[in-house]
């Protein structure tokens, strides 16, 4: 997702940024960055008559913009272009935006997204860059049955992003993004730790309730197979006149008995345990429903910001 710096052009008199604690602002300058290649150079289109939008007006226009749908990846398109089409797209429709870059503190490639001065929530940015799989973390869970189920995709890859230099670069599916603070992106992480610790101690409950349902099946087949043994050798009969053979079949039809009182107990003991759990899955996936399925992994912590207006 690096972002790439193209050199400068001798004849070129760069603009001096407003620069404080890490951050550089520039205004009417074109970012010196390329996309997949040289001559792909950013050249952001801006409107005279754009505005700063609201928040609410910001997210409107995230969701009916397309520009997330795109495909990324290195010979095809690459994190800097998918922001210099956002910020195209977002001037066109009239509302002001910034091209930023960023730079990690262990020198790994950097990252371009974007900026919004909104009017009631402040500066908001904004990362469109396409689904990249490697970046993201699906959260899986395992029925009563065995079996992991993953959930869907998200249906775009709009994402708040969250900034501070030091700090880690963190991302927020659009939908649950619900303040562009950074603080709001440290709990929201704190939250989604807790509820991820949560669904892997039920995985781990669900694997212990099928361990016991395989114990109790073997439990049950071994019943039959005696009631089957013991049908035969009475074989119809109501009067057994051999001693001996009504000794043995005293002590498998009490045998049997003590069987099928321990499977009735085990039964009723497992039909709880059973619903407790289903209890408990529906309580995780509907925390998964309010938070997201999906996290996205931090790209590394925030050496430098420069923002373009």
């Amino acid at each position: 997702m690096g972002v790439i710096l193209l050199g400068a052009c001798a004849e070129s008199l760069p603009e001096i940024p407003v620069t404080k604690d890490g951050t550089s602002v520039y205004y009417r300058t074109q970012p010196p960055y390329y996309g997949v290649s040289p001559d792909r150079q950013v050249n952001l289109k801006n409107n005279e008559n754009a505005r700063n939008p609201t928040w609410e007006e910001l997210i409107d226009f995230l969701n009916t913009d397309n520009t997330d749908r795109g495909v990324y990846g290195f010979g095809l398109r690459v994190c800097s272009e998918f922001a210099n089409e956002l910020h195209d797209n977002a001037e066109k429709a009239g509302i002001k935006a910034a091209w930023v870059a960023i730079e990690f503190e262990d020198d790994s490639e950097g990252h371009a997204f974007n900026a919004f001065e909104t009017t009631d929530r402040g500066l908001v940015f904004v990362d469109c860059t396409g689904q990249v799989p490697t970046d993201t973390i699906s959260l899986t869970r395992i029925d009563t049955d065995g079996t992991a189920y993953i959930p869907e995709s998200p249906p775009h890859a709009d994402k708040i992003s969250y900034v501070g230099i030091g700090k880690e670069y963190g991302l927020i599916y659009l939908e649950y993004a619900l303040s562009p603070e950074y603080g709001f992106y440290e709990d929201y992480q704190k939250e989604r730790d807790n509820i991820n610790a949560w669904a892997e101690e039920h995985e781990q409950a669900v694997i212990e309730y099928n361990r016991k349902m395989d114990i109790y099946n073997s439990k049950v087949e071994s019943y039959n197979n005696l009631f089957e043994e013991y049908e035969l050798k009475v074989d119809g009969r109501e009067v057994i006149e051999d001693p001996d053979e009504y000794k043995e079949l005293s002590r498998m039809h009490n045998e049997l008995n003590r069987m099928h009182s321990e499977l009735e107990q085990e039964k009723t003991k497992l039909y709880k345990e059973l619903i407790q759990i289903q209890q408990e899955r529906e309580d995780i996936e509907k925390e998964f429903d309010r938070v997201g399925w999906y996290s996205i992994k931090p790209l590394g912590i925030i050496s430098s910001v420069e923002i373009y207006w």
